[in-house]
């Protein structure tokens, strides 16, 4: 069908896409900027209408950052009931399209109230959920990321009639996106939202009719011109040479198997990186531990790929973990690396990328709950369902991270209804329908010779050894990393969301709702067994009121810890948790024992069963009473370890969280040292582990990351530690300039001399410029300046402030000439900009911790009552790490250059500033004048 033939048919050979600009998000109080639409015809826009307004109340300095538009340029325009006709008469009885509908049509409904005395009353259509549905695999769903991916301009991006332009196309790639979906999928949809009022429901209903109407066997209306193929988490290397060449030397030679299968004819060996994997050979073959750093460039992961397929060539039935903290590195293994080494070795061997139970989901639960999805889901539930009906169409692993659309939902509730469950998901009734991705990809795991893992599934198994064959060969990459992983994965976190996600599907009305027929079968059949159960599931209610109780108290004790004004995770420390919830004791035990009880039920509900001769088994089919058991033992397992007993060698917090205009609490705790935890459970047991990484020294010195391993000490095997430099020659491909003037990162006017070093550098030299900050405040104080300074009008400037993609900020800073990209955390590294895409790399201050964190604060405590120094033991080496990772972002290629700056001039004024410098491997240029700043 064609495009224009598709629309007329589906009810949309015209409509209006609009777009506001307010002063804030609440209609009743905050006011229209700017409003935008422009009318589509047959594809195409034909009209338009634009107009600033004067919201007769300042702009906000927030809004006007974020809009551009400020109190000067809409002090003569028009107020809102003077231009409300103009916009009723354009918009007429037209289908309206908005992204974020409710947000639009709120404030248009105020314009409609005092005109007509009435709401809206067009079609209205939503891109948000659609694009989240359809568009599932993009990083976020904003109108900028969506546009980026189509191909439509944004430059002006937050001003309404571009937005309005780019809403448009957008909204017509959508509706032939859907219109291309089989027959099934659609009536899928429409079930599942029967009886529900959604702004898309026309859109899905005239699809099905013009589908009846068509009558051909797949039912789809258009082709899709999108890409949906997702990768297998399975690799078979088929291959003729059943005595490949494992030797390093001759492998990675100049005329060796891996040049012959590439093909390049400017392949040029690296020494290091035979040297590099001629190590790990010979580790792993005295069954010892390496400790091995090794430079940008050196080409360390088919090094270590090479050995670990040696391994399980040599060791009958053995296999290799390879271990990354981040997904890029797991996806360049698995879907680069090890398909060049098949290529290269042309031999037989298994791979398979697999994470924990709760990253997969499972058909099978997919099904059950949109059989009672009228009962059990909200109208927000069913449209994150339909973004999983949507995914499963496509994907081959079952894996919730290609779904960004469901995720960036925060369903939590839902994604544990559906997530791989291992008591369901091993059963016949899972594996009866197809449902399961994980069991297929544990098979082919329990036979693989090389198993890409994150950290933190590697942890998760290290306690629980379900997934993975055997842990004998271990080889840790981002080794730098399993700290933080390990802290990640051995705090304990208790909060009332938990305790309601993991109870509600078995509170009062949701349960008694799913199993009416159950309940009602089972009161006539065996009316005792019928009353234990309504009586377990009344008690599940009552520890939901409870757990209500406990932590709307604890907020009453601690709301004045926190302020309104700071919308990221506050954290507190607790010196001793037995004294900081003594005011909550009465709740806290109330709670306690309405667990206990329901436990109890849940015992004497099986001794009932057993005695009235029923088998359990068709209970606990039809009511999952093993499930409701675990979510309660788990729960009072988190009470257990976070509030029984104050333990010094623990580390607790409590987190507060503004939502909308209430506190969210979460308490939390976790060892203050986890090396020993590291060192009995990875270490220990394996017969040899690697553990490489860019940074892992500090001049040469290894002795930090030994100490945070619990390997400072080890006798139980050998530890070999060696340093492979990096083959890029710094001092000729890097200058380094250093700050030395008088200005220090306590001083008040910090960020001013910041930013006009920005300004000063980039005026200067005119190159993509990557500044690295510590923190989101000095981050956004900096982007408020430059945004509204000279170079703010000359160059375009990419802030990773709150909500924005990091994958989005890259991409769009690839596409400038002269970008300047402003990052905190996750860009001190895992990026990747050679060549010209980064030429200036600044940093704004030495990365040390937050000294404020509770784990940080708690491990120095530690430190200082043994006698150490935590500023010197801790802080500068871990700072020292985490700033030779972000002096790796500047040159990646051996063809690259760039500039260094570093405007912190504790490097030059305090004594451990020495250790700053030596570990940048190039000369030092000091300045203390920005203007006396000259380049060759």
């Amino acid at each position: 069908m064609e495009k224009e033939g598709l629309l007329k048919n589906l009810g949309l050979e015209t409509f209006i896409a609009f777009d506001f600009e307010t002063t804030g998000l609440d209609p009743k109080k905050d006011k229209i900027t700017e409003f935008a639409a422009i009318k589509f015809h047959c594809g195409k826009p034909i009209d338009k209408l634009q107009t600033l307004v004067n919201p007769e109340i300042p702009i906000p300095f927030e809004i006007t950052r974020i809009t551009g538009i400020s109190d000067e340029m809409v002090k003569n325009a028009p107020k809102d009931r003077e231009i409300s006709s103009k916009i009723f008469d354009f918009i007429k009885n037209h289908p309206i399209v908005a992204h974020n509908l409710p947000f639009d049509i709120a404030f248009l409904n105020v314009l409609s109230n005092r005109e007509f005395s009435q709401n809206v009353q067009n079609i209205g259509f939503d891109t948000v959920p659609l694009a989240q549905a359809f568009f599932f695999f993009l990083p976020n769903h904003k109108l900028s990321t969506i546009g980026e991916y189509l191909g439509i301009n944004s430059d002006n991006a937050h001003r309404a009639l571009n937005d309005t332009e780019i809403l448009g196309q957008i909204f017509l790639n959508l509706v032939y996106e859907i219109s291309s979906y089989p027959k099934e999928v659609i009536e899928k949809i429409l079930l599942l939202t029967n009886d529900r009022h959604f702004y898309n429901i026309n859109l899905f209903k005239n699809i099905f009719r013009q589908q009846n109407i068509l009558g051909n066997d797949s039912n789809n209306l258009i082709d899709s011109n999108i890409d949906k193929e997702f990768p297998s988490p399975i690799f078979i290397s088929n291959g003729s040479n059943s005595s490949p060449e494992f030797s390093p030397s001759k492998f990675f030679s100049d005329n060796g198997l891996l040049n012959s299968s590439l093909n390049k004819q400017n392949y040029e060996k690296r020494e290091s990186q035979i040297q590099y994997a001629e190590f790990i050979r010979n580790i792993f073959s005295e069954g010892e531990i390496g400790i091995i750093e090794a430079g940008t460039g050196l080409g360390k992961t088919l090094a270590y790929l090479l050995v670990a397929l040696e391994k399980c060539f040599l060791e009958n039935n053995e296999h290799v973990i390879l271990s990354c903290n981040t997904k890029a590195l797991q996806d360049q293994l698995f879907q680069h690396e090890i398909p060049k080494l098949s290529s290269a070795l042309n031999t037989n061997f298994s791979a398979t990328i697999i994470k924990g139970h709760k990253n997969y989901i499972c058909r099978t639960r997919v099904n059950k709950i949109i059989e009672s999805s009228d009962i059990t889901l909200s109208d927000y539930d069913i449209q994150s369902i339909i973004v999983i009906i949507v995914w499963l169409q496509w994907t081959r692993s079952g894996d919730f991270e290609e779904c960004p659309g469901f995720l960036k939902r925060r369903s939590l509730r839902i994604k544990e209804m559906i997530q791989n469950e291992p008591g369901f998901c091993t059963s016949k009734i899972c594996n009866s329908t197809s449902g399961c991705y994980l069991g297929p990809l544990r098979t082919a795991t329990q036979k693989a010779d090389l198993i890409v893992v994150n950290h933190s599934l590697l942890l998760y198994e290290l306690d629980e050894q379900n997934i993975l064959p055997s842990l004998n060969y271990i080889i840790l990459d981002e080794a730098h990393n399993i700290m933080q992983s390990g802290y990640n994965h051995y705090t304990i976190t208790l909060n009332n969301q938990i305790i309601h996600d993991k109870l509600s599907p078995f509170s009062n009305s949701t349960f008694n709702n799913r199993n009416s027929k159950n309940i009602i079968s089972l009161s006539k059949n065996s009316p005792e067994v019928s009353n234990s159960i309504n009586l377990l599931i009344n008690s599940i209610q009552d520890i939901i009121d409870r757990s209500d109780y406990f932590f709307n108290k604890l907020v009453k004790l601690e709301q004045n810890q926190y302020s309104v004004d700071k919308r990221y995770n506050q954290v507190v420390r607790i010196n001793n948790i037995n004294e900081h919830l003594k005011n909550a004791d009465t709740e806290l035990q109330s709670l306690k024992d309405s667990i206990n009880l329901s436990l109890n039920k849940i015992k004497d509900l099986k001794t009932l069963v057993i005695d009235s001769h029923i088998d359990f088994t068709e209970i606990e089919n039809s009511f999952k009473i093993e499930r409701i058991r675990k979510s309660l033992q788990e729960i009072n397992n988190l009470l257990i370890g976070i509030t029984e007993k104050h333990m010094d060698d623990y580390a607790y917090w409590e987190a507060g969280t503004f939502n909308r205009k209430n506190i969210e609490l979460s308490l939390n705790s976790v060892p203050i040292d986890i090396g020993p935890l590291l060192k009995s459970n990875i270490f220990d047991p394996a017969k040899s582990v690697i553990a490489t990484s860019a940074t892992l020294s500090i001049d040469s010195n290894f002795n930090y990351f030994l100490k945070r391993f619990g390997l400072l000490d080890y006798e139980k095997k050998p530890i070999n530690c060696k340093e492979f430099g990096s083959p890029f020659f710094y001092p000729d491909q890097c200058n380094y300039y250093q700050w030395s003037g008088t200005i220090s990162p306590n001083d008040g006017n910090y960020s001013e001399f910041i930013c006009n070093s920005i300004e000063t550098i980039f005026y200067k030299l005119e190159k993509r410029m990557l500044v690295l900050f510590t923190s989101q405040s000095l981050l956004k104080e900096c982007y408020d300046r430059l945004n509204f300074s000279e170079v703010g009008k000359i160059a375009s400037i990419f802030p990773q402030v709150s909500n924005s993609s990091r994958l989005s900020l890259i991409k769009q800073f690839r596409r400038t000439n002269s970008g300047i990209l402003l990052g905190t955390n996750s860009f001190w590294e895992g990026i990747d900009l050679p060549g010209d895409l980064l030429k200036i790399l600044v940093i704004t201050k030495i990365p040390f911790d937050v000294p404020t964190d509770p784990i940080i604060q708690s491990y120095n405590d530690k430190l200082q009552k043994s006698g150490g120094n935590p500023f010197m033991e801790n802080s500068v080496p871990s700072a020292a790490i985490k700033l030779r990772q972000g002096f790796g972002r500047l040159i990646r290629s051996i063809n690259d250059d760039g500039i260094y700056f570093n405007l912190d001039n504790r490097v030059i004024t305090k004594r451990y500033g020495k250790i700053f410098e030596t570990v940048i491997p190039t000369p030092m240029k000091k300045f203390s004048s920005l203007k006396d700043l000259t380049f060759n």
